[in-house]
């Protein structure tokens, strides 16, 4: 993208915006990966509950991202209240892992596991989160070239 971009004399949106949505669409693959590297990394077989919930949610989160993106793609025709509504629900999931940050980060530190256990666990969470962040500032990149486009 950013070779083409810098290659392409007329874009349909500012290069500034388009440089901003590839960085933050990578920022989410950079913090997918840096999870799943965990995972692997640590010797972690089979994630937690709330791992998998947290997993679910960014699964969701980027279906909404890959909706959005494809709208912009076609910005002649986006309906602000349709693309409104995926940027909400992103925000909304975005919410909802915070949640389960917060609490999973609660309950280990309340009854720590045994120290390794604990230092793997906390990262997982960490980055799974971090990728659902990485979600949200896709959105707000969108947000911001729907408002300049309108």
């Amino acid at each position: 993208i950013l070779t083409s971009l810098g290659r392409t004399f007329i874009t349909p949106f500012d290069r500034e915006d388009i440089h901003a949505l590839a960085t933050s669409l990578d920022d989410v693959l950079d913090n997918l990966e840096e999870a799943a590297f965990r995972l692997t990394a640590f010797g972690i077989e089979k994630p937690t509950p709330e791992a998998v919930k947290m997993a679910l949610i960014i699964q969701e989160s980027s279906n909404h991202v890959q909706r959005a993106v494809s709208m912009l793609r076609k910005n002649k025709h986006i309906s602000s209240d349709k693309m409104a509504i995926e940027l909400r629900e992103i925000s909304r999931l975005e919410n909802m892992a915070d949640e389960v940050y917060r609490n999973v980060e609660a309950d280990l530190f309340a009854a720590p596991p045994e120290i390794m256990t604990f230092i793997k666990q906390r990262e997982v969470y960490l980055w799974l989160e971090n990728t659902v962040d990485a979600c949200r500032d896709v959105a707000h990149v969108i947000n911001e070239i729907v408002v300049k486009a309108s």
